[in-house]
């Protein structure tokens, strides 16, 4: 019998508490009008944002290194420059680089420039020291690929020279162009702005604005309701 009388009076606390509520509807109709048209208003004003974006192979090094020390470039160099690298889920040496900027021109060579920052300064001592280990290994390539072969001239290991040569030929192209990343896939480019989001911050806008107005509207209710048991004591 006590539980029906409880759950009675929460009834109509909850009916009470949403008549409040009521009354003062134009005052939180206003207030979530107000935040909608703010946040339409601050959504207009941001600057637009394009992306580019593209995959890109790591050689010789790893994605914390590779990440890290573009964060330290962009921290002590060149803060304005908006670049994330994101490994790519599955694989062992494939990232993914965005650039962001405010025209899909500058944003591709956005991401161009940090492509060539780490190819080029970022990691030179660690190129300069593989193209040492590169030129060594070819030369121990060369003498390998003599010594299967007979003093006649005929390849006595076929399948042993075919790698090597495979190898030599890969080294020597590496060399004619010492990188870090490799692209694997072309630079792709939004057409359209990728920042601002209206819909979503006209939407978080509203949601937070109504939530304040029912807040405030509870608040005032609270305010008069103690006066008038002042006034009532």
């Amino acid at each position: 019998m006590e539980e029906k009388v409880q759950g009675f009076e929460e009834e109509i606390d909850l009916l009470e508490l949403l008549e409040r509520l009521y009354k003062q509807k134009w005052l939180i109709l206003g207030i979530t009008a107000l935040g909608c048209l703010l946040a339409l208003i601050i959504t207009l004003s941001m600057p637009k944002k394009y992306r580019a974006e593209a995959l890109f192979e790591l050689k010789f090094i790893t994605f914390p290194e590779v990440s890290e020390a573009f964060k330290g470039y962009q921290k002590n160099q060149s803060p304005g420059l908006e670049v994330k690298f994101i490994a790519v889920r599955g694989t062992n040496n494939i990232i993914k680089i965005e650039a962001e900027d405010k025209s899909p021109e500058s944003a591709k060579d956005s991401l161009n420039k940090a492509v060539n920052l780490i190819n080029q300064s970022l990691f030179k001592e660690k190129v300069d020291k593989k193209v040492k280990e590169i030129n060594t290994r070819l030369e121990f390539i060369q003498i390998a690929l003599e010594e299967v072969n007979k003093k006649s001239g005929i390849i006595y290991d076929p399948a042993k020279a075919a790698d090597l040569l495979t190898e030599k030929e890969n080294l020597e192209q590496w060399l004619k162009k010492p990188q870090i990343l490799y692209p694997v896939t072309e630079v792709s480019v939004s057409n359209n702005p990728v920042k601002p989001k209206p819909v979503l911050n006209i939407s978080v806008g509203t949601v937070s604005s109504l939530f304040l107005g029912i807040f405030i509207a509870l608040f005032k209710d609270a305010l008069r309701e103690r006066r008038r048991g002042k006034q009532l004591a």
